[in-house]
């Protein structure tokens, strides 16, 4: 290679890991129409190894999942991701990531409990050597539960109510308490022990406002650590309010969950509770899926995320992260489109640019505006593809009855599994 001008380093990309590489420099003097070639330097050697990982930071946006962020600043073969749960010892495997990648998602979690992570870049060296990086920083997260909020409470007639809840959050359940007062006592009104019902229909007294709020449920241990004698001080400490008001009569629940909570399973009943449930549990789902499909528009810049994300390959990361900002700006600008470019100008107006942060950014995007609707079933002979060209159908064994629909970062189900009946 050459260089021109005043310049006192040289950068030379594209090297293998692990190899030793000899480097002279000859000073070249242009004179004229001739060239004056000086001595050569002494001789030095360089050899290359793993980029040491730096994790950025972990995110915690359901009870059971964790995402651990980290600092792309060279693209390896793979990522290792360790973990450890306080209390426990020594670290162990728990993925190995593309090299591409910038997080990982660890969805083994329990609130309430301390864990430690770290990463190490491992590549392929000379004559496909496996090479390992040196270890990464670890980071620590307390693990919270991320209490789930009540949507809507109607008045189905004049002496019941429904109340809804989104019970995505990666909960066990949830319950439901009630006060007469806005800032009167609250009482349990409901223990919902399934992560797979959003509403509850439930009957009060007549001409009285009622105001609701919830809670997660949580694991038996995790309750017992956190179960306190004072009401008022569990409201306050460990109860997110979401409060929600209404009139409604007093009466009996004859939701689905009563059939659960009041089943006797001995003597042979497990069949006859099954037909109970049959009875109860009819839903359309074709009509359910239609309306999914209306209520939730594509988002036309998701096919944009999608292009200009899958046009940084491994190498090209490499390549600008070897160029200043201004510089890989211009770059990126040069291979767009001009659709793409549009979406790219408006990120730079509303963002300070960093290469690693907007490629996480427009992975983000990309999860938060896919438009695909995984709808899956229990039932091998129904598909739902007809309704809509993103609706996509999957079956899984564990569906009893009913259907499950995956869109984006969020899970809406209407089903219920066999452990249930």
């Amino acid at each position: 290679a050459s260089t021109e001008g005043n310049v006192d380093y040289y950068k030379d990309k594209n090297l293998t890991p692990g190899k030793n590489y000899y480097y002279k420099i000859i000073p070249v003097v242009h004179s004229g129409n001739t060239y004056v070639v000086g001595s050569q330097s002494n001789e030095r050697r360089a050899k290359t190894g793993v980029v040491k990982a730096k994790i950025e930071k972990t995110i915690q946006n359901r009870s059971n999942a964790v995402r651990i962020v980290w600092n792309n600043s060279y693209t390896p073969e793979k990522y290792v991701v360790y973990k450890k749960e306080m209390g426990k010892s020594g670290f162990s495997v728990v993925a190995k990531v593309n090299g591409s990648a910038l997080s990982y998602y660890d969805m083994k979690v329990i609130p309430g409990k301390t864990y430690y992570y770290k990463v190490r870049q491992i590549c392929y060296g000379e004559n496909n050597k496996l090479m390992t990086g040196e270890i990464s920083n670890t980071v620590k997260i307390r693990t919270q539960i991320i209490t789930n909020k009540i949507t809507s409470v109607k008045r189905i007639n004049k002496s019941t109510v429904k109340i809804s809840v989104n019970n995505s959050m990666g909960n066990t359940g949830y319950k439901i308490f009630y006060s007469t007062g806005i800032n009167g006592k609250y009482k349990l009104l409901k223990t919902v022990n399934s992560n797979k019902n959003d509403s509850i229909t439930v009957n009060l007294k007549e001409g009285k406002k009622y105001y609701f709020k919830t809670m997660q449920a949580l694991d038996k241990k995790i309750e017992e650590k956190n179960k306190e004698t004072n009401e008022e001080k569990i409201n306050n400490e460990f109860y997110e309010e979401d409060k929600k008001k209404v009139e409604v009569k007093e009466g009996i629940d004859k939701s689905l969950l009563d059939i659960y909570n009041n089943a006797d399973y001995e003597n042979g009943n497990a069949l006859k509770i099954a037909n109970k449930v049959d009875a109860i549990f009819k839903i359309d789902e074709d009509k359910i899926i239609s309306s999914f499909v209306k209520n939730n528009t594509v988002d036309e810049n998701y096919k944009y995320y999608q292009s200009i994300y899958d046009r940084f390959s491994p190498n090209l990361i490499y390549k600008l992260k070897m160029l200043n900002k201004e510089n890989q700006i211009n770059e990126i600008s040069k291979m767009l489109n001009e659709d793409e470019y549009k979406v790219f100008y408006d990120y730079l107006k509303h963002h300070k640019f960093k290469l690693n942060r907007f490629l996480l950014d427009f992975e983000l995007n990309i999860e938060k505006t896919n438009p695909v609707i995984e709808v899956i079933t229990g039932d091998k002979n129904k598909n739902y593809n007809h309704i809509n060209p993103y609706v996509k159908t999957s079956y899984s064994d564990d569906i009893y009855k009913g259907i499950i629909i995956k869109y984006q970062d969020r899970i809406y189900d209407y089903s219920i599994n066999e452990r249930d009946v």
